[in-house]
């Protein structure tokens, strides 16, 4: 009987043990230094509901009345630990105190630092009012880290000390060139609808609405996909008139920033006001694409994209044209290298029908092409807008963008040595000529 109640006492205070030590693990464990007369004050995130000091003859300290700070004043040198509990009674914090010999005026502290950050150039110390201030611009993040540690043993003294101007540039700099370029290569087609299932595109289900804007009677119904290797369908589908180029943008942006474009113009649409009067109004009315790519290790390509909708609809004013629906959706497109990002569904054939009714409709850059396709008004194509997004360096994009820029001019000098010139006067010299 005697031995089970000793199993007993040992089984219970081992227990006791156990929870003890793991009271302590999960505390947060931290330092504080404090010279000797000095004080300092420790803030914790906690109401404090009691507290402990392991060696009183070291330290000194009191509960303030906001129970969330401790005032520490140095009495002895040496170590002691000191343990705080919240309201509940579990112990939240465990403070390792240390003294250190009191040293003494300000002009002893500052030869003290001067010893202890020897070899670090562009620190200066002063002493103002019995406080050491040290400052100045230190050249390397090293030499910054370095100060702080040591100056966590005075924390009387008072610091100034920040990086050179040159050395943050550098690192901005730095930092700025890990930064991926991203160059979106935007083809705008109008594809016909028989070509939708043999492009090999793997359509996603649907773009969700975003929850800030509903699609009230609205039959617009975006849609994504990704497609492999590009090029040699666009050009199949060219070459055999089942699709044709309506523009081909470059989008050049950075890895987490925003690249955006806009098809489409602005219309005339008439607002009706008090008392019967219709007044004009310049809004913009196509497709407007926002693209937010994010590079990984790899060079995949995850891209936020925004788009933001116009159609015609609503109710008409006395003009006779309709008004303008605008409808928002956000999603996210996940591409390979070689991969493209599709959007289709991004246009109404209806508004096609509309072209007599809106002034201007059939001249908007873009769209205004598209909406004098008799295929397109008929429903029997699709506009879809395929981005390649691609990572490059920033010499390629400029590279590339400037030889797409040099192109274009080319070809439109050479449209413009074929076209007929304007009828100029006759000089002189041609009415001799035709006299002769």
């Amino acid at each position: 009987m005697g031995n089970g109640g000793n199993m007993m006492n040992r089984i219970r205070i081992g227990s006791f043990l156990i929870l003890a030590i793991a009271a302590v693990a999960g505390a947060q464990m931290e330092q504080q230094v404090v010279a000797v007369g000095a004080q300092t004050i420790v803030r914790v995130d906690f109401p404090i509901g009691r507290s402990a000091l392991a060696n009183d003859n070291v330290v000194d300290f009191r509960i303030l009345e906001s129970r969330q700070e401790v005032l520490l004043i140095g009495r002895k040198a040496g170590e002691t630990t000191l343990s705080l509990w919240d309201q509940q009674g579990t112990l939240q914090r465990e403070i390792l105190v240390r003294v250190r010999p009191s040293s003494g005026g300000a002009r002893q502290i500052t030869e003290e630092l001067k010893e202890l950050l020897r070899g670090i150039e562009g620190v200066e110390y002063r002493e103002v009012g019995g406080t050491v201030w040290v400052e100045g611009e230190v050249l390397t993040q090293r030499d910054l880290d370095r100060i702080a540690k040591v100056l966590e043993s005075y924390p009387e003294v008072r610091s100034l000390v920040e990086l050179s101007p040159m050395t943050q540039q550098l690192m901005d700099r730095a930092q700025a060139d890990s930064i991926k370029t991203v160059q979106l290569d935007v083809t705008i087609m109008e594809v016909d609808k028989t070509m939708m299932r043999s492009l090999g595109v793997k359509w996603a289900s649907s773009i969700n609405p975003s929850s800030a804007v509903a699609f009230e009677g609205s039959s617009v119904s975006p849609i994504t996909g990704v497609i492999s290797n590009i090029l040699p369908s666009i050009n199949m589908m060219t070459s055999t008139g089942k699709a044709r180029v309506l523009a081909q943008p470059t989008l050049i942006t950075r890895s987490g920033q925003k690249a955006q474009l806009f098809v489409g113009g602005e219309l005339p649409i008439p607002v009706a006001q008090g008392g019967g009067a219709v007044s004009i109004e310049y809004k913009e009315y196509g497709v407007k694409l926002e693209f937010e790519p994010k590079v990984d290790t790899q060079d995949n390509i995850d891209t936020m994209i925004f788009v933001e909708m116009s159609s015609l609809g609503g109710p008409a004013a006395q003009g006779g044209a309709p008004g303008l629906i605008t409808n928002r959706v956000t999603t996210n497109v996940f591409v390979k290298t070689g991969e493209s990002i599709t959007l289709g569904g991004l246009v109404q054939a209806s508004d096609a029908q509309n072209v007599d009714k809106v002034p201007g409709l059939g001249s908007i850059p873009v769209l205004g092409n598209l909406f004098k396709s008799k295929q397109f008004i008929r429903n029997q194509t699709e506009m879809l807008v395929f981005a390649t997004p691609r990572v490059v360096t920033a010499a390629e994009a400029g590279s590339d963008l400037k030889e797409k820029v040099t192109g274009d001019f080319e070809e439109y000098d050479e449209i413009q040595k074929h076209s007929p010139e304007e009828a100029k006067p006759p000089t002189k010299e041609e009415k001799k000529k035709k006299k002769q």
